[in-house]
């Protein structure tokens, strides 16, 4: 049956409907993207639309900043591509270390 493993992976898939931000969280997360540069290191949780559906998965990944741009609102982790507007979350040790030293006092 060709196909049919693939059918199967899909249909565990628990897909889930896009997370909207708070106008909060959408500050921080642009915070922390104004702050993260090509060549970092970052994880990064995302969502994935399934094609020609309003609803997939969240997926995370880690692994360098190959590209970045704002304008676009695109940020690509190693060939994987990420519209910005479908990043629930990003860190990274850089982000860690710049928010310890400001929490320190």
């Amino acid at each position: 049956l060709k196909g049919y493993e693939t059918a199967l992976r899909v249909k565990e898939k628990v897909l889930v409907p896009r997370i909207e931000l708070s106008v909060e969280a959408q500050a921080e997360l642009d915070r922390k993207l104004h702050m993260i540069a090509k060549g970092d290191l970052v994880t990064v949780i995302y969502f994935h639309r399934f094609a020609g559906s309003d609803v997939g998965e969240y997926l995370q990944i880690t692994g360098k900043v190959t590209r970045l741009e704002p304008d676009r609102r695109i940020l690509q982790i190693g060939e994987t591509s990420i519209n910005i507007e479908d990043i629930y979350a990003v860190n990274s040790r850089q982000l860690y270390l710049f928010e310890y030293n400001m929490n320190k006092d």
